[in-house]
């Protein structure tokens, strides 16, 4: 119990913001272990803790941070080196999601001859922040505690501008969505792999919602094979929400967050080229209405 314990709290406290409530932690057991995925003896017991988290809108943003922490050095396909395995569970457009960790069979405590009592020694504490493997990396959105863009970046302090880190992400795999830009001044250093002057790194989330009826007709056709495939290849738009997290580049502390639409449709929004077989394809975002928002940040004295 008290391992089951500690991985529900260390998830907790290494992926959530201030917007989601985390529960108590429920820890209970059952008596009898054959047949499940940890087999053992009928009077074996199963320990599991269950932990409720409350994000409002934001729960499907946390359902994709919480399944990247579980690819940490500590967890392989959810299941951990000491046989815990945990799961994250959701029903889509709800605002709460439930974190399960389940133990491997165990001796009952009150069954002799089993082994000597005491409690485990507790896990190690963690690494972070450390920097991401490239600026590229969606760890530094879904793992913000855990991964930074630099964490010897300036801090967000001085006169502006205050230079911005972009990175556009989407779990979801099965849809085309477009990069997202911002003014050229207020781009860090490209000369060092980590951006190292960015003071800020703005996550943006690519969520497609519903399909807009409208079909896009996006031209691949070699010059110089007119017969080539996929031409035109035509994509179902879909109506798209921007969830845009902003962040200090050192250390990952939230400055702000906000949500924005996806408005742009058309040609415009082909991709620049054809990677499979995907018929979406998201609205894109109005790079004017991002800078606006991000321009306080980006340009204020701080």
């Amino acid at each position: 119990m008290q391992r089951l314990d500690e991985y529900l709290t260390r998830m907790a406290g290494e992926t959530l913001d201030t917007d989601a409530q985390a529960a108590p932690i429920t820890l209970t057991q059952a008596t009898g272990c054959t047949g499940l995925d940890v087999s053992g003896p009928s009077w074996g017991v199963v320990p599991q803790a269950e932990r409720v988290i409350t994000a409002g809108a934001n729960t499907g943003k946390y359902v994709d941070d919480l399944g990247a922490w579980l690819l940490n050095d500590w967890f392989s396909q959810g299941v951990g080196r000491d046989g815990v395995q945990v799961t994250v569970r959701w029903h889509r457009d709800e605002p709460q999601l439930t974190i399960t960790a389940t133990g491997p069979c165990s001796w009952p405590a009150d069954r002799d001859g089993g082994p000597p009592g005491g409690r485990l020694p507790p896990l190690p504490p963690p690494e972070g922040p450390t920097a991401v493997a490239f600026p590229g990396d969606s760890a530094l959105c879904t793992s913000p505690k855990r991964k930074v863009l630099d964490p010897d970046a300036p801090a967000f302090a001085g006169p502006g501008p205050h230079p911005v880190a972009m990175l556009t992400y989407a779990e979801e795999k099965d849809f085309n969505h477009g990069q997202v830009s911002i003014a050229a001044d207020w781009a860090p250093l490209t000369g060092t792999p980590k951006h190292a002057n960015a003071q800020l790194a703005v996550c943006v989330r690519v969520q497609p919602t519903t399909d807009t009826g409208t079909d896009v007709a996006c031209d691949y056709k070699d010059p110089a094979d007119p017969a080539g495939y996929g031409t035109p290849f035509e994509f179902d738009l879909f109506e798209t929400t921007y969830h845009v997290t902003v962040r200090q580049a050192r250390d990952g502390a939230l400055v702000e967050a906000f949500t924005l639409p996806g408005t742009r449709g058309g040609e415009s929004q082909c991709p620049s080229q054809f990677l499979g077989y995907h018929r979406k394809l998201a609205l894109g975002l109005d790079f004017a209405v991002l800078k606006d928002k991000l321009r306080p940040l980006a340009e204020s004295p701080r």
